[in-house]
């Protein structure tokens, strides 16, 4: 079975296999239907080599009554020697490995072998013609006629092979029966002449239905093989799917136990809490104040590289530009001086650059290129290069492919950019604020603290006031009552001391009963409460 792969020139095929790509290209088409041509022609000769045995030996027994036998002989030598040796080519053709630019060689040493063919089965109208005999010339007419008709079942998906062969064995019959003269001579040359043209009518129609049949298989089985693909790639995505859900219930499973760590710690720094929060209050403002300073320190770095990129674009960032035909690199001076060599120091090839990457980025650098060439995405991601001094520095690199008309990437061309010192106050910002949360953790616990002693001794001091506030109404309650029993005392007699009047009406003045019947429950309620 022929696969469709087409591999280009200088490489070759085991017998069977394809060298169509699976592109669906005009020119993979082209070379499809060139190689399945001549895959045909091969493949029905040995049919045409038992049609000519067969025939070759009637016409020799049927017509050695009339023709000389050295002239009989001599044409039956010639066309087994022709037969032999288009089946020697057709051995040869099966064992061989085929090559794209040998497929024209083979057809044409095919039809070499199917004119020769011709022309012996041809040369039987001027060798093997019985002028006075009627059946015997209508009897060659049929021989003929039937060679060229199996012609079009063995030869017609490549019409050139099929005229080589066909043309050679009915014109001189043609023009032998016009030679002979009379009636039905010139009838017997008509008759083959519309017999040739609708013969070759039919061919060029079996031809055209080979040849769209051959096109629709083509891309068949292209379509599948793009099926294939398709489920390989969403079987790798299911695969990396589960993969992450693994990764994620690890991940889960870490954040549970650090927080179990983090609840263990935070019981044993409540302890500490209380003599530490005024340090951590100073820590968190010196803190504050450095992520500040190194926040502007890190935008104005940021600032200073966009300025720098914009100014220097053409020229300040390493430039590269690869040739995907050729495998060639072009590297710019400052991409070598980035990397620390002189102009003749760095040679000029993909591998030279690849190599330079840090391991832990290399497979996914590669990846990401392969990616983008592939599938027409965006590439730019950062990764560390090894210099010339053997230190690895961090760079920003990105690229753009173009593609030919069929989708094949022609060239890429990028750019780096040297980020190192960008990466360096990132992670000191990312461990500057890492302190500050802890410390804001700390001090959060500690105001907790603060705040549930405030709660507890709020209450106390309620109740102290309004304990207070209660002795001091009893008191007024109880000079009240010692003033009432002079004044029952003296309401018994029949005339009653007006002093002990005088002084039971400003006591109860001085002592408001109202205010102290109003407010005395209330106190009592309020203290109760707080309790």
């Amino acid at each position: 079975m022929i696969k469709d792969g087409y591999r280009g020139q200088g490489q070759e095929k085991k017998p069977g296999e394809s060298l169509i790509s699976d592109r669906v290209t005009s020119d993979g088409v082209a070379a499809y239907l060139e190689e399945k041509q001549l895959a045909l022609l091969y493949e029905h000769a040995p049919a045409g080599f038992l049609a000519t045995l067969f025939n070759v030996v009637i016409v020799v027994a049927v017509l050695s009554a009339r023709v000389h036998w050295p002239i009989l002989a001599t044409w039956f030598a010639v066309i087994a020697a022709v037969t032999a040796a288009r089946y020697g080519l057709g051995r040869a053709y099966q064992r061989v490995s085929l090559r794209p630019e040998r497929i024209a060689a083979w057809r044409t040493w095919f039809v070499v072998g199917i004119t020769a063919s011709g022309l012996a089965w041809g040369s039987s109208a001027l060798f093997l013609f019985v002028p006075d005999s009627l059946p015997y010339q209508v009897f060659l007419a049929f021989i003929l006629g039937g060679m060229a008709v199996g012609a079009i079942a063995t030869l017609s998906s490549f019409i050139p092979a099929f005229v080589a062969f066909f043309l050679p064995v009915i014109v001189p019959l043609v023009i032998r029966f016009f030679l002979q003269g009379g009636a039905i001579s010139l009838a017997m040359g008509v008759l083959l002449l519309s017999f040739l043209g609708v013969l070759i009518v039919v061919a060029r129609q079996l031809n055209s239905s080979i040849t769209e049949s051959l096109k629709l298989r083509f891309e068949n089985l292209a379509l599948i093989q793009k099926m294939s693909l398709a489920k390989d790639e969403v079987e790798g995505t299911n695969t990396q799917l589960l993969a992450a859900n693994q990764s994620l219930t690890e991940a889960r499973h870490k954040a549970e136990a650090l927080s179990y760590a983090q609840s263990e710690l935070l019981a044993t720094l409540e302890q500490r809490v209380e003599e530490r929060t005024q340090e951590l209050a100073r820590t968190n403002t010196a803190l504050r104040t450095k992520i500040a300073e190194h926040t502007r320190t890190e935008e104005g770095l940021r600032t200073s590289e966009e300025r720098f990129a914009l100014a220097m674009r053409g020229t300040n960032e390493g430039l590269w530009d690869w040739d995907v035909l050729t495998n060639e690199v072009y590297y710019s001076p400052r991409l070598k001086a980035l990397l620390g060599f002189q102009e003749h120091e760095f040679a000029h090839t993909f591998e030279t650059f690849t190599s330079r990457i840090h391991p832990d980025e290399h497979d996914v650098a590669l990846t990401a290129l392969n990616d983008h060439i592939k599938h027409c995405g965006p590439f730019s991601m950062e990764y560390r290069l090894r210099t010339k001094s053997g230190e690895y520095r961090w760079f920003s690199a990105g690229g753009q492919a173009i593609w030919d008309e069929a989708g094949q990437p022609l060239r890429v061309a990028g750019s780096i950019r040297d980020i190192t010192e960008s990466k360096q106050a990132e992670h000191e910002k990312e461990q500057l604020q890492s302190q500050l949360q802890h410390a804001q953790k700390l001090e959060s616990i500690g105001q907790l603290a603060a705040g549930i002693a405030h709660e507890i001794n709020t209450p106390t001091q309620y109740i102290s006031d309004n304990t207070a506030f209660l002795k001091k109404a009893f008191g007024r309650l109880l000079d009240t009552l010692q003033s009432c029993q002079p004044l029952v005392e003296t309401l018994t007699q029949d005339t009653p001391d007006p002093a002990v009047l005088t002084h039971a009406q400003q006591t109860f003045k001085t002592a408001k009963l109202d205010y102290l019947l109003k407010q005395v429950p209330r106190a009592l309620d309020q203290s109760l409460a707080g309790l």
